[in-house]
């Protein structure tokens, strides 16, 4: 099983000063309790270790949170893996019907309104050659990136896999959502699976081809 970790950038040195080599849309699979209904709108939490590369990792983290009377879900979420050397990184946002939409590829604003812009600044960093640590800056909810800014907490979720290489789905146009079904403490769970209104559209469109737009 392989572990989806908060990108802590003090403990992921190497990874943050590496360069981009390689950049894909996938599907990663997101773990969260919910309400026992298919329609219902509610703001979800994100929580350390709920993000996984694969269905059958995020079956298996599900067993560990069961609690009686608490439904669980996973949903299908696009992201994007952003491959280096060091490592890698991955991209998705949460509480959104379309993760990533406001995010632009092209700088939208010249200047950062609180900070000045790191050393050797780029105005797309979705490109090979820019460093992991300008690419994180970038999905900073008040970075110069975002069309419109996502909240700070529980939206823009930058996670790091605990393996150099790790399974995973490439990115699907149909999003699918579980809902768990307990048959018994004594048997594993089961899933009534669904298709979701989450696009993956935005995602895929950030890795058309668009040139390299260095300041």
């Amino acid at each position: 099983m392989t572990k989806l970790s908060t990108l802590r950038k003090i403990n992921n040195v190497q990874i943050m000063k590496s360069k981009v080599e390689h950049i894909e849309a996938i599907t990663i699979y997101y773990v969260y309790t919910g309400r026992n209904a298919w329609h219902s709108t509610w703001v979800t939490q994100y929580t350390e270790g709920c993000m996984h590369s694969t269905l059958q990792s995020a079956k298996a983290y599900a067993e560990t949170k069961r609690i009686q009377g608490t439904v669980l879900n996973i949903s299908d979420l696009p992201a994007l893996h952003i491959y280096s050397s060091a490592g890698s990184i991955v991209v998705t946002q949460i509480n959104t019907k379309v993760p990533l939409k406001d995010y632009s590829r092209s700088a939208v604003r010249e200047s950062h309104q609180c900070f000045d812009l790191i050393e050797n600044y780029l105005n797309d960093y979705l490109v090979a050659g820019a460093t992991i640590h300008g690419v994180v800056l970038s999905f900073d909810f008040d970075s110069r990136f975002w069309r419109s800014p996502p909240p700070v907490h529980n939206s823009t979720i930058i996670v790091t896999p605990s393996e150099k290489t790790f399974e995973f789905s490439i990115s699907q146009n149909t999003n699918k959502r579980r809902r768990s079904i307990s048959y018994g403490g004594s048997y594993t769970l089961g899933w009534k699976e669904q298709d979701t209104d989450i696009s993956s559209n935005a995602v895929q469109k950030l890795l058309e081809f668009q040139p390299r737009n260095d300041s």
